[in-house]
């Protein structure tokens, strides 16, 4: 999948009740994932539109709906999985830094 930021996106449909709608726009043909250009503004809010996107791409890449039970499952899954990974992660970096100091 391609990520790409935008200055404008499609308007969504008004009966998709997405929280992020406003955010990204998906191509499904291309796999292209278009993201509003200010929610690289900060990561926080990047990263909770880019997770929202790709739960509903995994879930059901033509309906978007947040009611969408599978959508849910798989939003919390991808939370999880990024959970664990930015954890992993900062725990690396502190045996790092330690390892670093000791020297």
């Amino acid at each position: 999948m391609q990520l790409l930021p935008a200055d404008a996106l499609p308007e969504p449909p008004k009966d998709r009740h997405n929280a992020y709608g406003n955010s990204y726009y998906y191509l499904p043909a291309k796999r292209r994932l278009f993201v509003r250009r200010q929610r690289f503004d900060n990561s926080g809010s990047f990263m909770m539109a880019v997770i929202h996107a790709i739960a509903h791409i995994k879930a059901d890449p033509e309906t978007f709906s947040d009611a969408n039970p599978m959508f849910v499952q798989e939003y919390y899954r991808t939370l999880e999985v990024c959970g664990q990974e930015m954890f992993s992660q900062t725990e690396r970096l502190t045996k790092l830094q330690q390892s670093a100091a000791a020297e």
